[in-house]
């Protein structure tokens, strides 16, 4: 059983992402949709198998109201999302534990670790260039090295750009612009986002 973090309720969900919503990810979830799922910290990430060819990836905070990302065209607060709440709640064991994880790396010698490297990096090259940009542009080598290897080590398909651009669960705020150009011929109207 993974670590903490477990005291999250059917009620809750619905509550939260209302009826529909919780219908749709319901249905997900008995389908058996969700795989490949990390808890780390109080985080759930997981990949949600939608109606596109690819997976959509989920980041979802443990602690009510719940704040979550989903790569799906909502962006979140989805159906995606309860699925892989409905899965961490009847099948927590389905998810690796991050935390443990780490732990047992930092326990670890230096040697040991560069191990794991060499071997990741004989398996799969392309990986250089990622670690490359962590280790030179990111402040928080360790943990990045960390998550990358999580995500390496269920999926070898690494999900670390985008747990890295999500961990914080930034807003989405778009501003809408509206240009009309009523001189031309025909009118015409555009709409822009802006970020």
């Amino acid at each position: 059983m993974c670590a903490g973090y477990n005291n999250i309720f059917e009620d809750d969900v619905r509550k939260i992402f209302g009826f529909h919503t919780y219908e749709k990810g319901r249905k997900y979830f008995e389908e058996g949709l969700v795989f490949n799922g990390i808890v780390f910290e109080n985080k759930l990430i997981a990949n949600v198998q939608g109606t596109m060819p690819r997976p959509y990836k989920v980041i979802v905070s443990l602690q009510t109201p719940f704040n979550n990302r989903c790569s799906c065209p909502l962006g979140g607060d989805c159906k995606h999302v309860v699925a892989t709440l409905l899965s961490w709640i009847h099948n927590p064991d389905l998810f690796l534990d991050g935390n443990l994880i780490l732990e047992k790396l930092d326990t670890l010698s230096d040697k040991d670790l560069r191990e794991i490297f060499r071997q990741l990096i004989k398996k799969k090259p392309s990986i250089l260039k990622t670690l490359a940009k962590i280790i030179k542009f990111e402040s928080g080598i360790i943990l990045g090295v960390i998550l990358f290897l999580i995500s390496f080590l269920i999926s070898q398909k690494p999900i670390f750009n985008f747990i890295e651009n999500s961990l914080s669960f930034p807003p989405h705020n778009l501003s809408l612009i509206h240009i009309s150009e009523p001189t031309r011929p025909l009118y015409i109207s555009y709409a822009v986002f802006c970020l």
